[in-house]
């Protein structure tokens, strides 16, 4: 981390200041804080049922009403 400070405190060579003071002035202002609870990773994925009432998800079989389409959404464990 001592190295990417020297790095951010270099001054630039073409106009003033450096990229710390850059960004404390023209970026930092408009940084939102972190959400409370953390983000979920999921996948979505869009398929037709079949025949037999089932779908298939992540080498699982689910039953649901035939002829629809769905939206199957799965959350990493």
């Amino acid at each position: 981390m001592k190295k990417l400070d020297e790095f951010n405190k270099r001054p630039f060579t073409r106009k003033k200041g450096s990229r710390l003071s850059a960004f404390e002035e023209e970026e930092k202002f408009a940084l939102s804080p972190l959400p409370i609870e953390p983000y979920k990773m999921s996948e979505w994925k869009k398929t037709t049922v079949a025949p037999d009432y089932h779908v298939s998800f992540d080498s699982m079989f689910y039953s649901v009403p035939v002829y629809c389409k769905i939206e199957v959404q799965s959350f990493a464990r």
